[in-house]
C-alpha cells in the first residue's frame, strides 16, 4: 500500500496534468506588474470570442457586395426573385405590382407612358445596349400582350419582357433567367 505522501504528490500530479491538458489555471500565467491591465469594464459577452473584422474585397475595394436575391420556379423555367441594379428599362418606367396573382411571380414590373409597340422598342434598345438580344419577339395576344424573349452574352441567360397595354399605359413584366449574372 503506498504511503499518504506518495498519494498525496500523485494526486496532485494527476490534477495539475488535467488542468494543463484542458487549458485550465494550471497553464495560464497570473498578470504580473509588467502585464497591463485593461482599463474599460469587460463587456457582458466577455466569455463570447470576437468576430473577424470584415476583409477587403478582391480588387481593392473596400465595398461589401450586395446578397443576390433568392429564386424561383415558374412554367418559363426558373428565374430570379429581383432585378440586379442598372436592368435596362425605359426612361420614365415606374415600379409597380404586376397586379395579377394568377400569372405568377415576376423579377421586376414597371408601367410606362407609352405605347406597347413605343415601350418594346424601347426596351429592345436597351436590352441591346445592355448586351442582350432579341431571340423572339411573339404577339400580340388576345390581352394585346407582346412577348420579347431575349439572352445574354452566354446562351443560358435568358430574359423574357411581357409589354401588356393598359388603357392609357403600358405594364412591362420581366422574367429574369437564374442563369443570368446577378451583378
Amino acid at each position: 500500500m503506498p504511503r499518504p505522501t506518495a498519494r498525496v504528490a500523485l494526486g496532485a500530479a494527476l490534477v495539475a496534468l488535467a488542468l494543463a491538458a484542458c487549458g485550465g489555471a494550471a497553464s495560464t500565467p497570473l498578470p504580473s506588474a509588467a502585464t497591463p491591465t485593461p482599463t474599460t469594464a469587460p463587456s457582458a459577452t466577455a466569455g463570447t470570442p470576437t468576430p473577424p473584422a470584415p476583409t477587403t474585397v478582391p480588387g481593392g475595394s473596400d465595398r461589401t457586395p450586395a446578397p443576390s436575391p433568392g429564386t424561383f420556379e415558374t412554367a418559363w423555367g426558373e428565374a430570379w426573385d429581383a432585378l440586379p441594379a442598372g436592368f435596362p428599362v425605359p426612361a420614365g418606367a415606374a415600379p409597380a405590382d404586376p397586379g395579377d396573382p394568377t400569372a405568377g411571380p415576376v423579377s421586376g414590373a414597371f408601367v410606362v407612358d407609352l405605347s406597347a409597340e413605343d415601350a418594346v422598342a424601347a426596351q429592345q434598345a436597351g436590352l441591346a445596349a445592355a448586351g442582350y438580344s432579341t431571340e423572339a419577339l411573339s404577339g400580340p395576344s388576345e390581352d394585346g400582350a407582346l412577348v420579347i424573349d431575349s439572352i445574354g452574352q452566354d446562351p443560358a441567360c435568358r430574359v423574357q419582357t411581357i409589354v401588356r397595354p393598359l388603357g392609357g399605359t403600358t405594364m412591362m413584366t420581366v422574367l429574369y433567367g437564374a442563369a443570368c449574372p446577378w451583378s
